[in-house]
């Protein structure tokens, strides 16, 4: 005897499946940790500034997935499709300048573009295939890839590398939290008078042989 019971279950289930796949995932958490490893230099990017208080964010947050399972999966283009939460990552919401809840930067090669239209999914997804080439993209120095957003990353990464080391130090010189954190700062500071003195000896011996 026929179970549509079941058959009915399978077939929703099935049916929620595909509409779970067009909808959601595909979009990838970006953090301080792996920002490098997104922007690994290939394609265009998507990247969304958001926070889980924000309605409108939340509103956005389908769509947005679908642009994700749409720009993923086109044959002719190469996309990355990431959102960050300013509340677990502000040190990147200084990087990027965020100003306003959702905002949506498109990254092509060197160029940063940002999108400034309706969220929808229709306006974001025409934006992202070849729209953002008819705007300007960001300054050299508004860019989070300018001299400024770059010298931020890298206080960024110097951030990471400290709060890694500092167990380390705490464990194998028998010191306190607070006196890791100092030996870390000596030692950073002192290897940046390092750097520095390093870069003016070689000028100068350049000038000399000048």
């Amino acid at each position: 005897m026929i179970n549509f019971g079941t058959i009915w279950l399978c077939f929703s289930a099935l049916i929620t499946g595909i509409i779970s796949s067009d909808t959601t995932g595909g979009v990838i958490d970006v953090t301080a940790e792996n920002i490098d490893e997104f922007f690994d230099g290939k394609g265009s990017h998507l990247l969304e500034f958001y926070a889980p208080w924000c309605n409108a964010c939340n509103q956005f947050e389908l769509p947005y997935a679908k642009l994700a399972s749409r720009l993923s999966n086109e044959n002719f283009m190469q996309y990355k499709v990431g959102r960050v939460n300013i509340d677990d990552n502000q040190a990147l919401q200084s990087r990027f300048g965020v100003k306003y809840l959702p905002m949506v930067l498109l990254i092509d090669k060197d160029d940063t573009y940002l999108y400034e239209g309706s969220l929808t999914y229709t306006d974001v997804l025409a934006f992202a295939m070849d729209g953002y080439k008819t705007t300007s993209p960001l300054s050299m120095w508004d860019s989070p890839f300018g001299p400024v957003g770059t010298l931020k990353g890298l206080l960024i990464k110097s951030g990471l590398y400290l709060m890694a080391l500092h167990p380390w130090v705490m464990n194998t010189f028998g010191v306190s939290e607070m006196m890791a954190y100092v030996l870390l700062v000596m030692f950073i500071g002192g290897t940046f008078l390092f750097v520095i003195f390093a870069g003016v000896v070689v000028q100068v011996q350049g000038l000399k042989n000048d």
